[in-house]
C-alpha cells in the first residue's frame, strides 16, 4: 500500500506533467518519464509582447468576453498565441464553450502547430487536433458541433476543399444543410460559391431554401441578386410633369412566381 504523503506528491507530479505536456508512465520504482517528439515547426510568429500581456490577463479573469475577438485577431493577422499561455488557453476554452464550436476554431487557429502537439498528449484538448487536421474519421464520427467547427476551419483555410466536402455530403446531409450554409455565411462568400448556394435555392425545406436566398442576396454579381434586380426595376417608373420629376413605386399586389414584369 502506497502512503497517503507519497501518493499525493504522486498526483501532484502526474497533474503538472499533464498540464506541462509530458508524458509519464508507472514503472516499477514510481514514475518514468518518456522523451517526446517536439512540436512541428511554425512559420507563423508569436503575437506582440503587449498582445500576449492582454490575453494573460483575460485568461486571469479580465473580461473573458474580449477572448474571441483577441483570438480573431490573431487568425485575421496570421499570428499565433504564446506557447506560455497555450495550456491556460486550452483549458478554458475547454471548459467555458462545450457549445461553441467557433471558439474552439480560434484556439484552435491561433495555437497552431505548438496547439496540435500539445492536444495529442492531453486527452482534454483533442477538439484542437478534431478541428484542424484533415481526416475522414474527424468528419464521420464526429457530433453536429464538431462536425461545424472541422468544416469551419477547412472553410478558413481552403474554400475550394470546403465547397466539395458540402457538396459531397449534401445529399444524406438532412437537417445538416442549414448548418453547411450557415458555415458558408460566417467565413466569407465568392462566387465560387453560387452554384452550390442555386442548388440549395432548389431544396423543398423553407429554411434552406431562405439560407440561400439571403447568401445569394448578399453575394455582389449573383445571378439570384441581378433577377431580384430586374424585379425592382420593374415596380419603378418615372413620371415627368410640369411639377417636377417624380419617382413612381408600385408594388406587387401578390406574391406570385411572376411579379412586376419579371420572372423568378
Amino acid at each position: 500500500m502506497i502512503p497517503p504523503p507519497l501518493l499525493l506528491d504522486r498526483a501532484a507530479l502526474l497533474t503538472v506533467a499533464r498540464r506541462g505536456g509530458t508524458l509519464i508512465r508507472p514503472a516499477r520504482s514510481g514514475f518514468q518519464a518518456e522523451p517526446l517528439l517536439g512540436a512541428e515547426p511554425d512559420p507563423a510568429r508569436a503575437v506582440s509582447p503587449a498582445a500576449g500581456r492582454r490575453l494573460a490577463q483575460m485568461l486571469g479573469g479580465e473580461h473573458p468576453d474580449l477572448l474571441a475577438e483577441w483570438l480573431t485577431a490573431a487568425v485575421a493577422h496570421g499570428r499565433r498565441v504564446p506557447p506560455r499561455l497555450l495550456p491556460a488557453l486550452l483549458d478554458r476554452v475547454r471548459r467555458v464553450s462545450p457549445s461553441d464550436p467557433e471558439l474552439r476554431r480560434l484556439s484552435a487557429e491561433a495555437g497552431g502547430a505548438r496547439a496540435r502537439w500539445l492536444a495529442r498528449l492531453n486527452p482534454d484538448w483533442t477538439f484542437v487536433t478534431a478541428l484542424t487536421e484533415s481526416g475522414d474519421d474527424a468528419w464521420r464520427l464526429a457530433g453536429k458541433s464538431q462536425r461545424r467547427g472541422y468544416l469551419a476551419a477547412l472553410r478558413a483555410r481552403d474554400p475550394a476543399a470546403a465547397r466539395e466536402l458540402i457538396t459531397e455530403s449534401w445529399a444524406a446531409a438532412g437537417p445538416e444543410r442549414v448548418m453547411f450554409l450557415s458555415v458558408l455565411a460566417s467565413q466569407g462568400l465568392s462566387l465560387a460559391d453560387e452554384p452550390l448556394l442555386e442548388a440549395a435555392l432548389d431544396e423543398r425545406d423553407a429554411e434552406v431554401h431562405g439560407w440561400a436566398a439571403h447568401l445569394l442576396a448578399r453575394l455582389p454579381g449573383s445571378a439570384l441578386g441581378q433577377r431580384m434586380a430586374r424585379r425592382a426595376a420593374g415596380c419603378l417608373r418615372i413620371e415627368r410633369g410640369v411639377r417636377g420629376t417624380r419617382l413612381i413605386v408600385t408594388p406587387p399586389r401578390r406574391l406570385r412566381r411572376r411579379q412586376c414584369g419579371g420572372t423568378a
